[in-house]
């Protein structure tokens, strides 16, 4: 990235200061694309995928899971960091995988920033978060990607972030008619909210704004909280 100018440094202090403004994040998309910048693409995509979530939760609602099964479409999870507990992540991959301990003891071992290893593949939506909840709860990370080849996971080492403590929590989606739980299950997680905050909070999520809970999350903690809002709303964890 160039030399920030003033202006620039504004929009972007505009996002840092409300993540889920999606009007600053527009007008700052509009500038970058005046200048030919294909950062302004980069955010308008990236608004478009924080909308999907809640609008899909929503027609899933009213649509028969049965359909959803047979239309859903196939995933890869792909182990990016084993985490402080290498032992848990061994137990880990030979739940997800079936490996015997030795070829799961490599298979961790293996795991390098410029080596991701590929778990598994061709799995439907729901396996494939309830796996990466398994490992986000001991402290490892899984990359989700659409169905791929196993030759073609070098490509992947790109969308890799470093190890980390601590994560930012984003409510991405929350079900309407889980309002009232979500609302509580915001106050639990951040006690300094007060009922106004959270109900505030939840109802932008809602109309399709995902918002940032808290700042910086201990990610040991993170499958707990992912658990705790399972059937009610979508967390995303970020690294901080």
């Amino acid at each position: 990235m160039g030399e920030i100018d003033e202006l620039e440094a504004r929009f972007l202090a505009a996002i840092a200061a409300d993540p889920g403004d999606r009007e600053a994040r527009a007008v700052y998309a509009d500038w970058l694309d005046e200048r030919g910048d294909p950062r302004g693409e980069y955010l308008r995509l990236e608004a478009e995928l924080h909308s999907i979530p809640p609008r899909l939760a929503t027609l899933a609602g009213a649509i028969s899971p049965a359909w959803i099964a047979r239309v859903g479409r196939r995933y890869d999870l792909v182990l990016t960091v084993t985490g402080p507990n290498k032992i848990a992540a061994i137990k880990a991959v030979r739940a997800v995988t079936g490996l015997g301990l030795k070829d799961a003891k490599d298979l961790v071992e293996a795991v390098r920033p410029d080596a991701p290893q590929l778990l598994t593949s061709g799995l439907d939506l729901a396996e494939t978060k309830r796996h990466e909840l398994e490992f986000v709860g001991i402290g490892a990370r899984v990359v989700v990607h659409g169905h791929h080849a196993k030759e073609q996971l070098p490509s992947l080492v790109s969308a890799i972030t470093p190890a980390t403590s601590t994560v930012r929590v984003v409510l991405v989606g929350v079900l309407p008619h889980c309002r009232i739980q979500a609302v509580k299950l915001v106050r639990d997680t951040v006690p300094t909210f007060t009922l106004t905050t959270a109900v505030e909070l939840v109802d932008r999520v809602i109309a399709g704004t995902p918002t940032t809970i808290v700042v910086a999350f201990e990610l040991h903690r993170a499958g707990e909280l992912a658990r705790a809002f399972a059937g009610v709303g979508e967390l995303a964890f970020e690294p901080t």
